[in-house]
């Protein structure tokens, strides 16, 4: 995941619990309990890549 959220210019967040840390360092991503689900969120205003990422997390649902 760490790696598909890189490709994009804007802030991308993952949340699992009451912990929300970046998903573009791979770091913080390890150190979440991936056996929990986990929310991924994209923070920008440009439709076109905010379109991609929806298509690309589905890789991972």
């Amino acid at each position: 995941m760490v790696s598909v959220v890189n490709t994009f210019i804007s802030d991308v967040d993952v949340a699992c619990g009451s912990r929300t840390l970046d998903a573009k360092s791979l770091l913080s991503v390890m150190s979440l309990d991936l056996r929990r689900e986990l929310s991924v969120r994209i923070i920008s205003d440009n439709i076109e890549e905010y379109t991609r990422f929806i298509e690309e997390m589905e890789d991972f649902k």
